[in-house]
């Protein structure tokens, strides 16, 4: 994701941001907004860049105008929703999210066939773990998707780079 993060210029909505970890892998020309629901993290984010603007908030309900947001980032947040919330938050992050924006979606999978992943799943805070397929299919429902990669560290990851469609 390092690579489709450098270009990013313009307003970005980091949604689940957290501590705002992604910030630094963006370009000069980024600014940079971090939603999350935790201020903990948030007066972490505040206090790591000076420049950053954290936002509390929810991907359900995202305090943001709609259309604003050149790129829309959402890191290891959907393995934490029900099927209902995800859906929720893909139409939210597609509300805010502007016409000619790119939205960046990466979260770990469920890869059953993987010793490493179920061991790493039994542990995880997060209770609704999807597989590739699963999370394809609801991104598809919201977005186009323009490219897309998996990876292993320890979890299998999935990396998506999607646009909303065109009217």
């Amino acid at each position: 994701m390092r690579r489709w993060l450098a270009d990013i210029r313009g307003l970005t909505v980091d949604v689940g941001g957290g501590t705002g970890r992604l910030k630094s892998l963006l370009s000069p020309g980024a600014w940079h907004v971090c939603v999350d629901v935790d201020p903990q993290k948030l007066r972490g984010y505040a206090s790591k860049f000076r420049d950053g603007r954290p936002v509390f908030g929810d991907a359900l309900m995202l305090p943001l105008q709609s259309d604003v947001a050149e790129a829309v980032t959402f890191v290891a947040v959907s393995h934490h929703l029900t099927e209902s919330e995800l859906t929720t938050a893909f139409e939210e992050i597609a509300r805010v999210l502007a016409p000619t924006g790119t939205f960046y979606f990466l979260d770990s999978i469920s890869a059953p066939w993987r010793i490493a992943s179920r061991w790493l799943w039994r542990y995880d805070r997060g209770a609704h773990p999807r597989t590739s397929e699963q999370l394809l299919q609801h991104l598809r429902s919201r977005f186009k998707i323009v490219d897309t990669f998996e990876y292993t560290i320890w979890h299998r990851y999935l990396a998506c780079r999607c646009q909303r469609p065109r009217a």
